[in-house]
Parts: C-alpha cells; structure tokens; sequence
C-alpha cells in the first residue's frame, strides 16, 4: 500500500490550485456563458446517444468485412457504427451550437449586468469543485493508500468524506459486475457465491430470469435438468436465433465447445 501521511501539504495546495483555476475560467465566462455551455453539452448528450442509434442501423459508415465473421462480426460493427455516429453528432452538435451562441444569448429575454453576471457564475464554478473535492476524495479511499482515511479527516478534503465514500461503492460494485464478466470471458474458474451476480447481469441483458438461471449453472459446473436444457433451446428459438447464434452467444458466456455442443445436442 502507499502511505500518504506526508503528502497533506501537497493534497490541501493541490485542491486550492485547482479550485482557484475553476473559479477563475467561469468567473471569466460569466454565468450566462458557462450555462450555456453546461445545457448544450447535456442536451447534445441526450440528442446523440438515441439519433446515433437509429442512424447506424439505417446508414452504416463501416462494413463488417475488417472484423471477425458470424453473429459476433455483426454485433461489433454495429457497436463501432454506434460509436462513430455519435462521436460525428457530437462534434457536428458543437459546431452548431458554438455559430448560434452569441446571437442566442444576445437575446436572452433576461439581461444581467456584467458584475451581477460573473459574481453568479461562482453557483457553477462551486458545483465543479465539490465534484473535483468528490473524486480526490474518493481516490484516496480506494485501499492502494494504506492511511487514505486518515488524510482525508485531516485536510480540507474531510469536507467531501461521505460524498467521496458513496462513489467508491458505487465504483467497487460496478467493477465487481465488470469483473464477473470477465471471468466468464476468460473462463476463469467461478464459485457458488458467483452465481446471484451471474444471473443479474444476464438479466440486464433482458434475458428472463429462468434462462439466467438456467445459463449461470455452466460456467460453475452445476447440475442442468434435461428440462431445462430444453428451455434454453425454446428460448433461442422464440428469440429467432440461428444455432451459430447460440454457440457464439454461449461461447462468450465461457462455456467450451464440447459444452455447447453438448447443450444443443440434448436440447433437440
């Protein structure tokens, strides 16, 4: 572990540098110009993630042929169309909204005086530092630092203490479902206790229940019921999967080829 006993100094003066560096830029945009910026950002945000869907699966900029063949050539192109459609959106998105700006805030049918103007973007700027507070906070509890707790209680950071430790749950359990799936990706050995969060990340999936359940027996070895291998070949055909569907799809799940062939096999 790291000891950063010694480095108040440097965290405290670290966090006023940047603190005094993000008061500064919005005091210098002013209110009107720092919202206007924040709005359209997350406005492009909610515009761009839907329209590039329905574009990249009406218009493709990239063919399947740089990658691999089948179901799983097809689903990876579509993430890469995805993603290029609404990098492209973004940047159109700016673009627009940067040219429209000042003639847009000119007739903003509420005018602020200049002083009023740049002493209300101080609302803003206070909102960026305690996410900057937040997530210094948060750095130092992760368990790499052997004394994190310690420093936070004795710097300026002890302000942001339970905002900090409310986003390193929120990260340690994300990372444990991300750690989860690559466990199975890489067939790496699971246990018993694996099983509940198995079976709700394949029910984030949108798969049923059942099925999950049925599917999270493989990758530990457990017991599957003819029945229920029964279940899991209805599924796929209700779903109009092919069989190289089933196989890419339970591959990626870490069962083995003999394993799969032997669920189709008993399934039919």
């Amino acid at each position: 572990m790291i000891d950063v006993a010694s480095g108040y100094l440097w965290i405290n003066t670290s966090f006023i540098i940047l603190s005094f560096i993000i008061f500064l830029v919005f005091y210098l945009k002013g209110l009107s110009s720092s919202l206007y910026d924040l709005l359209a950002f997350g406005l492009l945000l909610l515009v761009s993630v839907p329209l590039s869907g329905l574009l990249s699966n009406s218009i493709r900029l990239i063919s399947e042929t740089p990658f691999s063949s089948g179901s799983l050539g097809t689903l990876t192109a579509s993430y890469v169309n995805h993603l290029v459609w609404f990098i492209l959106l973004l940047i159109l998105g700016s673009v627009v909204l940067f040219i429209i700006k000042k003639p847009l805030l000119k007739h903003l049918p509420i005018k602020l005086n200049r002083k009023m103007d740049k002493a209300l973007s101080f609302i803003i700027s206070g909102t960026f530092v305690f996410l900057l507070g937040t997530l210094m906070s948060a750095f130092l509890l992760f368990p790499v630092f052997a004394n994190g707790d310690y420093v936070i209680e004795h710097s300026l950071l002890s302000v942001f203490k339970s905002t900090g430790a409310s986003l390193v749950k929120t990260i340690n359990e994300e990372v444990k479902e991300v750690g989860i799936i690559t466990k199975l990706i890489d067939k790496t050995p699971l246990t018993i206790e694996d099983q509940n969060d198995i079976i709700s990340i394949l029910v984030s999936f949108k798969l049923p229940e059942d099925v999950a359940t049925i599917l999270s027996k493989y990758p530990l070895n457990l017991e599957v019921s003819q029945e229920e291998k029964t279940r899991l070949l209805e599924y796929a055909q209700e779903e109009g999967l092919t069989l190289e569907d089933v196989r890419t799809f339970l591959k990626s799940l870490g069962l083995s080829d003999e394993m799969i062939e032997e669920l189709i096999s008993n399934a039919n």
